[in-house]
Protein backbone atom coordinates (compact mmCIF):
# COMPACT_ATOMS: atom_id res chain seq x y z
CA UNK A 1 0.00 0.00 0.00
CA UNK A 2 1.60 3.26 -1.16
CA UNK A 3 2.04 5.66 1.98
CA UNK A 4 -0.49 8.17 0.63
CA UNK A 5 -3.18 5.59 0.19
CA UNK A 6 -2.10 4.76 3.92
CA UNK A 7 -2.70 7.93 5.19
CA UNK A 8 -6.24 8.41 3.69
CA UNK A 9 -6.92 5.02 5.22
CA UNK A 10 -5.76 5.74 8.46
CA UNK A 11 -7.73 8.82 8.16
CA UNK A 12 -10.89 7.42 7.09
CA UNK A 13 -10.37 4.23 9.86
CA UNK A 14 -10.21 7.11 12.66
CA UNK A 15 -13.55 8.92 12.07
CA UNK A 16 -15.20 5.42 11.42
CA UNK A 17 -14.08 4.50 15.19
CA UNK A 18 -15.31 8.29 16.22
CA UNK A 19 -18.48 7.00 14.61
CA UNK A 20 -18.58 3.61 16.53
CA UNK A 21 -18.54 5.81 19.25
CA UNK A 22 -21.06 7.86 18.57
CA UNK A 23 -22.81 5.13 18.05
CA UNK A 24 -22.72 3.02 20.69
CA UNK A 25 -23.42 6.16 23.16
CA UNK A 26 -26.56 6.77 21.13
CA UNK A 27 -27.65 3.75 21.12
CA UNK A 28 -27.09 3.44 25.12
CA UNK A 29 -28.87 6.74 25.93
CA UNK A 30 -32.07 5.96 23.22
CA UNK A 31 -32.21 2.57 25.29
CA UNK A 32 -32.78 4.35 28.40
CA UNK A 33 -34.53 7.05 27.03
CA UNK A 34 -37.40 4.70 25.37
CA UNK A 35 -37.26 2.59 28.99
CA UNK A 36 -38.49 5.71 30.42
CA UNK A 37 -40.71 6.71 28.14
CA UNK A 38 -42.56 3.60 27.39
CA UNK A 39 -45.54 4.13 30.16
CA UNK A 40 -46.25 7.49 29.02
CA UNK A 41 -47.32 5.78 25.38
CA UNK A 42 -48.83 3.06 27.00
CA UNK A 43 -51.22 5.26 28.67
CA UNK A 44 -52.61 5.89 25.11
CA UNK A 45 -53.90 2.04 25.19
CA UNK A 46 -55.60 2.04 28.17
CA UNK A 47 -58.29 -0.50 29.43
CA UNK A 48 -55.99 -3.52 27.66
CA UNK A 49 -55.75 -6.80 29.83
CA UNK A 50 -52.62 -7.69 31.34
CA UNK A 51 -51.77 -10.24 28.19
CA UNK A 52 -52.59 -7.60 25.46
CA UNK A 53 -50.81 -4.95 27.14
CA UNK A 54 -47.21 -6.71 27.00
CA UNK A 55 -47.82 -7.72 23.49
CA UNK A 56 -48.24 -4.02 22.92
CA UNK A 57 -45.79 -2.46 25.01
CA UNK A 58 -42.87 -5.32 23.74
CA UNK A 59 -43.86 -4.46 19.85
CA UNK A 60 -43.55 -0.90 20.51
CA UNK A 61 -40.44 -0.74 22.51
CA UNK A 62 -38.63 -3.16 20.36
CA UNK A 63 -39.42 -0.70 17.63
CA UNK A 64 -38.05 1.88 18.93
CA UNK A 65 -34.75 0.03 19.92
CA UNK A 66 -34.16 -1.97 16.85
CA UNK A 67 -35.25 0.08 14.30
CA UNK A 68 -34.76 3.46 15.13
CA UNK A 69 -31.88 2.89 17.92
CA UNK A 70 -29.95 -0.23 16.13
CA UNK A 71 -30.73 0.68 12.64
CA UNK A 72 -32.18 4.24 12.07
CA UNK A 73 -29.83 5.89 13.91
CA UNK A 74 -26.22 4.59 13.27
CA UNK A 75 -27.25 4.26 9.40
CA UNK A 76 -27.70 7.79 9.95
CA UNK A 77 -24.58 8.60 11.77
CA UNK A 78 -22.53 6.76 8.93
CA UNK A 79 -24.50 8.32 6.24
CA UNK A 80 -24.42 12.23 7.27
CA UNK A 81 -21.17 12.03 9.79
CA UNK A 82 -19.13 9.76 7.26
CA UNK A 83 -20.43 10.88 4.45
CA UNK A 84 -21.28 7.14 2.93
CA UNK A 85 -24.00 6.30 0.30
CA UNK A 86 -26.02 3.35 1.53
CA UNK A 87 -23.81 0.85 -0.40
CA UNK A 88 -20.94 1.96 1.54
CA UNK A 89 -22.66 1.46 4.94
CA UNK A 90 -23.47 -1.48 4.22
CA UNK A 91 -20.02 -2.44 2.89
CA UNK A 92 -18.80 -0.74 6.12
CA UNK A 93 -21.36 -3.02 8.45
CA UNK A 94 -20.13 -5.95 6.96
CA UNK A 95 -22.72 -6.81 4.53
CA UNK A 96 -21.51 -9.25 2.08
CA UNK A 97 -22.51 -12.71 0.85
CA UNK A 98 -21.34 -16.30 2.06
CA UNK A 99 -21.67 -19.65 1.11
CA UNK A 100 -25.06 -21.56 1.32
CA UNK A 101 -22.33 -24.41 3.34
CA UNK A 102 -21.66 -21.58 5.93
CA UNK A 103 -25.25 -20.24 6.21
CA UNK A 104 -26.03 -23.70 7.18
CA UNK A 105 -23.52 -24.46 9.55
CA UNK A 106 -24.04 -21.18 10.96
CA UNK A 107 -27.38 -22.16 11.63
CA UNK A 108 -26.25 -25.52 13.60
CA UNK A 109 -23.84 -23.48 15.84
CA UNK A 110 -26.90 -21.55 16.43
CA UNK A 111 -28.65 -24.56 17.76
CA UNK A 112 -25.37 -25.21 20.04
CA UNK A 113 -25.32 -21.72 20.86
CA UNK A 114 -28.68 -21.85 22.14
CA UNK A 115 -27.78 -24.86 24.56
CA UNK A 116 -24.99 -23.32 25.81
CA UNK A 117 -26.58 -20.60 26.75
CA UNK A 118 -29.07 -22.40 28.56
CA UNK A 119 -26.52 -23.71 30.66
CA UNK A 120 -24.83 -20.54 31.16
CA UNK A 121 -27.66 -18.47 32.03
CA UNK A 122 -28.82 -21.37 34.49
CA UNK A 123 -25.66 -21.24 36.10
CA UNK A 124 -25.71 -17.19 36.28
CA UNK A 125 -28.57 -16.98 37.54
CA UNK A 126 -27.98 -19.43 40.27
CA UNK A 127 -24.86 -17.75 41.45
CA UNK A 128 -27.26 -14.26 41.76
CA UNK A 129 -29.82 -15.82 44.12
CA UNK A 130 -26.90 -17.62 45.95
CA UNK A 131 -26.47 -13.67 46.39
CA UNK A 132 -29.99 -13.30 47.38
CA UNK A 133 -30.90 -11.33 43.85
CA UNK A 134 -34.69 -11.87 42.72
CA UNK A 135 -35.07 -10.20 39.55
CA UNK A 136 -37.14 -13.25 37.87
CA UNK A 137 -39.76 -12.02 35.61
CA UNK A 138 -42.17 -13.71 33.47
CA UNK A 139 -44.46 -11.96 30.59
CA UNK A 140 -48.26 -12.60 30.73
CA UNK A 141 -49.46 -14.84 27.82
CA UNK A 142 -53.16 -14.76 26.10
CA UNK A 143 -55.03 -17.60 27.22
CA UNK A 144 -55.52 -19.11 23.66
CA UNK A 145 -52.56 -19.73 21.15
CA UNK A 146 -52.49 -17.37 18.06
CA UNK A 147 -50.83 -17.62 15.14
CA UNK A 148 -50.12 -14.27 14.80
CA UNK A 149 -48.82 -13.90 18.07
CA UNK A 150 -46.05 -16.28 17.44
CA UNK A 151 -45.36 -14.78 14.02
CA UNK A 152 -45.55 -11.53 15.83
CA UNK A 153 -42.69 -12.53 18.74
CA UNK A 154 -40.57 -14.41 16.05
CA UNK A 155 -40.05 -11.27 13.93
CA UNK A 156 -39.57 -9.30 17.04
CA UNK A 157 -37.67 -11.30 19.08
CA UNK A 158 -35.58 -13.44 16.58
CA UNK A 159 -35.73 -11.45 13.07
CA UNK A 160 -35.13 -7.55 14.01
CA UNK A 161 -32.26 -8.66 16.77
CA UNK A 162 -30.39 -10.69 14.14
CA UNK A 163 -30.80 -7.65 11.61
CA UNK A 164 -30.63 -4.47 14.06
CA UNK A 165 -28.52 -5.56 16.40
CA UNK A 166 -25.89 -7.12 13.93
CA UNK A 167 -25.83 -4.05 11.63
CA UNK A 168 -24.63 -2.31 14.68
CA UNK A 169 -22.65 -4.83 17.14
CA UNK A 170 -21.17 -6.87 14.56
CA UNK A 171 -21.55 -4.43 11.51
CA UNK A 172 -20.24 -0.82 12.30
CA UNK A 173 -18.97 -1.46 15.88
CA UNK A 174 -16.72 -4.36 15.03
CA UNK A 175 -15.33 -2.17 12.22
CA UNK A 176 -14.04 0.74 13.96
CA UNK A 177 -12.92 -1.32 16.86
CA UNK A 178 -10.61 -3.79 15.27
CA UNK A 179 -9.43 -0.79 12.18
CA UNK A 180 -7.40 -0.03 16.00
CA UNK A 181 -7.15 -3.49 17.95
CA UNK A 182 -6.24 -6.88 17.08
CA UNK A 183 -8.80 -9.59 16.23
CA UNK A 184 -8.38 -10.83 20.52
CA UNK A 185 -9.17 -7.25 22.24
CA UNK A 186 -11.89 -6.73 19.31
CA UNK A 187 -13.38 -10.05 20.42
CA UNK A 188 -13.27 -9.54 24.08
CA UNK A 189 -14.39 -5.99 23.22
CA UNK A 190 -17.43 -7.08 21.02
CA UNK A 191 -18.34 -9.22 23.71
CA UNK A 192 -18.42 -6.82 27.11
CA UNK A 193 -20.42 -4.42 24.85
CA UNK A 194 -22.88 -6.79 24.11
CA UNK A 195 -23.09 -8.05 27.43
CA UNK A 196 -23.73 -4.41 28.47
CA UNK A 197 -26.11 -3.12 25.86
CA UNK A 198 -28.70 -5.28 27.47
CA UNK A 199 -28.38 -3.48 30.41
CA UNK A 200 -30.17 -5.93 32.40
CA UNK A 201 -27.91 -8.15 34.88
CA UNK A 202 -30.05 -11.32 34.37
CA UNK A 203 -28.50 -11.13 30.89
CA UNK A 204 -24.97 -10.10 30.83
CA UNK A 205 -22.80 -13.07 30.66
CA UNK A 206 -24.46 -15.26 28.57
CA UNK A 207 -25.14 -12.40 26.21
CA UNK A 208 -21.34 -11.50 26.43
CA UNK A 209 -20.18 -14.74 25.37
CA UNK A 210 -22.84 -14.93 22.83
CA UNK A 211 -21.23 -11.55 21.72
CA UNK A 212 -17.45 -12.95 21.94
CA UNK A 213 -18.62 -15.85 19.60
CA UNK A 214 -20.57 -13.28 16.80
CA UNK A 215 -17.29 -11.29 16.70
CA UNK A 216 -15.28 -14.26 16.18
CA UNK A 217 -17.36 -15.45 12.86
CA UNK A 218 -17.45 -11.98 11.45
CA UNK A 219 -14.06 -11.65 11.88
CA UNK A 220 -12.94 -15.00 10.31
CA UNK A 221 -15.55 -14.65 7.55
CA UNK A 222 -15.71 -10.96 7.20
CA UNK A 223 -19.62 -11.07 7.14
CA UNK A 224 -22.01 -10.33 9.62
CA UNK A 225 -24.66 -12.70 7.82
CA UNK A 226 -23.01 -16.09 9.95
CA UNK A 227 -23.45 -13.98 12.63
CA UNK A 228 -27.34 -12.98 12.32
CA UNK A 229 -28.04 -16.44 11.41
CA UNK A 230 -26.78 -17.83 15.12
CA UNK A 231 -28.30 -14.29 16.31
CA UNK A 232 -32.08 -15.67 14.83
CA UNK A 233 -31.44 -19.21 15.35
CA UNK A 234 -30.92 -18.72 19.54
CA UNK A 235 -33.41 -16.46 19.95
CA UNK A 236 -36.20 -18.07 17.57
CA UNK A 237 -35.31 -21.87 19.14
CA UNK A 238 -36.38 -19.64 22.62
CA UNK A 239 -39.39 -18.23 21.12
CA UNK A 240 -40.53 -21.37 19.85
CA UNK A 241 -40.23 -23.36 23.14
CA UNK A 242 -42.07 -20.64 25.22
CA UNK A 243 -44.97 -20.84 23.35
CA UNK A 244 -44.78 -24.70 23.39
CA UNK A 245 -44.54 -24.32 27.26
CA UNK A 246 -47.44 -22.30 27.79
CA UNK A 247 -49.82 -23.79 25.32
CA UNK A 248 -48.88 -27.33 24.74
CA UNK A 249 -47.94 -27.80 28.85
CA UNK A 250 -44.56 -29.17 27.65
CA UNK A 251 -41.34 -26.92 29.14
CA UNK A 252 -38.55 -28.78 27.36
CA UNK A 253 -35.96 -26.64 28.63
CA UNK A 254 -37.04 -27.25 32.48
CA UNK A 255 -37.63 -31.17 32.22
CA UNK A 256 -34.38 -31.48 30.35
CA UNK A 257 -32.23 -29.41 33.00
CA UNK A 258 -34.25 -31.40 35.90
CA UNK A 259 -33.15 -34.62 34.31
CA UNK A 260 -29.30 -33.32 33.90
CA UNK A 261 -29.32 -31.96 37.36
CA UNK A 262 -30.39 -35.23 38.58
CA UNK A 263 -27.60 -37.11 36.98
CA UNK A 264 -24.92 -34.98 37.53
CA UNK A 265 -22.05 -36.73 35.09
CA UNK A 266 -24.56 -36.17 32.46
CA UNK A 267 -25.00 -32.20 33.19
CA UNK A 268 -21.11 -32.27 32.68
CA UNK A 269 -20.89 -34.14 30.13
CA UNK A 270 -23.40 -32.54 27.62
CA UNK A 271 -21.92 -29.18 27.67
CA UNK A 272 -18.53 -30.63 26.95
CA UNK A 273 -19.67 -32.64 23.95
CA UNK A 274 -21.84 -29.53 22.63
CA UNK A 275 -18.91 -27.30 22.86
CA UNK A 276 -17.06 -29.41 21.16
CA UNK A 277 -19.69 -29.72 18.48
CA UNK A 278 -19.46 -26.14 18.37
CA UNK A 279 -15.64 -25.94 17.84
CA UNK A 280 -16.11 -28.74 15.04
CA UNK A 281 -18.48 -26.26 13.17
CA UNK A 282 -16.86 -22.88 13.62
CA UNK A 283 -13.23 -25.03 12.09
CA UNK A 284 -15.50 -26.17 9.69
CA UNK A 285 -16.87 -22.56 8.61
CA UNK A 286 -13.25 -21.14 8.65
CA UNK A 287 -12.11 -23.70 5.95
CA UNK A 288 -14.80 -23.49 3.96
CA UNK A 289 -14.40 -19.60 3.84
CA UNK A 290 -11.11 -20.26 3.20
CA UNK A 291 -12.09 -21.71 0.20
CA UNK A 292 -14.47 -18.63 -0.76
CA UNK A 293 -11.48 -16.08 -0.09
CA UNK A 294 -9.15 -17.93 -2.64
CA UNK A 295 -11.38 -18.89 -5.24
CA UNK A 296 -12.68 -15.24 -5.14
CA UNK A 297 -9.32 -13.31 -4.88
CA UNK A 298 -8.49 -15.35 -7.37
CA UNK A 299 -10.86 -14.51 -9.72
CA UNK A 300 -10.31 -10.56 -8.84
CA UNK A 301 -6.77 -11.12 -10.21
CA UNK A 302 -7.96 -13.22 -13.61
CA UNK A 303 -10.65 -10.77 -14.06
CA UNK A 304 -10.19 -6.95 -12.64
CA UNK A 305 -13.66 -6.64 -11.37
CA UNK A 306 -14.61 -5.16 -8.19
CA UNK A 307 -17.28 -7.62 -7.43
CA UNK A 308 -14.96 -10.69 -6.49
CA UNK A 309 -12.66 -8.10 -4.06
CA UNK A 310 -15.72 -6.82 -2.86
CA UNK A 311 -16.79 -10.41 -1.38
CA UNK A 312 -13.99 -10.76 0.40
CA UNK A 313 -12.45 -7.53 1.28
CA UNK A 314 -13.05 -6.05 4.71
CA UNK A 315 -13.09 -2.54 5.78
CA UNK A 316 -11.25 -2.51 8.58
CA UNK A 317 -8.32 -3.77 6.74
CA UNK A 318 -5.23 -1.18 6.88
CA UNK A 319 -2.57 -3.49 6.54
CA UNK A 320 0.09 -3.64 9.39
CA UNK A 321 -0.33 -0.20 10.40
CA UNK A 322 -3.71 0.60 12.59
CA UNK A 323 -4.90 3.67 13.65
CA UNK A 324 -3.86 4.75 16.63
CA UNK A 325 -6.90 6.42 19.17
CA UNK A 326 -6.08 9.64 20.73
CA UNK A 327 -7.88 10.14 23.82
CA UNK A 328 -10.60 12.64 22.98
CA UNK A 329 -11.62 9.30 20.57
CA UNK A 330 -12.76 7.80 23.74
CA UNK A 331 -15.12 10.75 24.50
CA UNK A 332 -18.10 8.86 23.21
CA UNK A 333 -17.10 4.79 24.62
CA UNK A 334 -16.70 6.26 27.34
CA UNK A 335 -19.87 7.73 28.11
CA UNK A 336 -21.75 4.86 26.31
CA UNK A 337 -19.92 2.66 29.00
CA UNK A 338 -20.48 4.91 31.92
CA UNK A 339 -24.71 4.15 30.99
CA UNK A 340 -24.38 0.69 30.10
CA UNK A 341 -22.48 0.17 33.32
CA UNK A 342 -24.71 1.95 36.03
CA UNK A 343 -28.36 1.17 34.57
CA UNK A 344 -26.96 -2.96 34.68
CA UNK A 345 -25.73 -2.13 38.36
CA UNK A 346 -29.19 -0.85 39.15
CA UNK A 347 -31.02 -3.62 37.62
CA UNK A 348 -28.48 -5.63 39.83
CA UNK A 349 -29.17 -3.34 42.66
CA UNK A 350 -33.21 -3.75 42.38
CA UNK A 351 -33.54 -7.57 42.50
CA UNK A 352 -32.44 -7.29 45.90
CA UNK A 353 -35.38 -5.60 46.75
Amino acid sequence: MEPMEQDVKLKESGKIFRAGGMIFLSTAALLLIWRLVLPYIMRLFPNLDAATEDIVSTAIFDFLVQIVSLLIVPFLICRFYLKKSAKEVLYISNVRPVTPLICFLSFLLGICAFIITIYVSFLWQYFLTLLGYDGSSSSPMPEKFHLWHLLLMLFLTAILPAICEEFTNRGLLITAVRGSFSSKVTVILGGVVFGLFHQYISQTVYTALMGMLLTYLVLNTRSLIPAAIVHFTNNAISVLNTFVAEYANLDFLTEILNFLLSVRALFVLVPVVVLGIAAALIVAIKKNYAKYYTDNYAAFINTGERKYRDKIECAWNLGDVRYRPAPVDYTFYIGGAVLTVVYTIFTLVWGFF
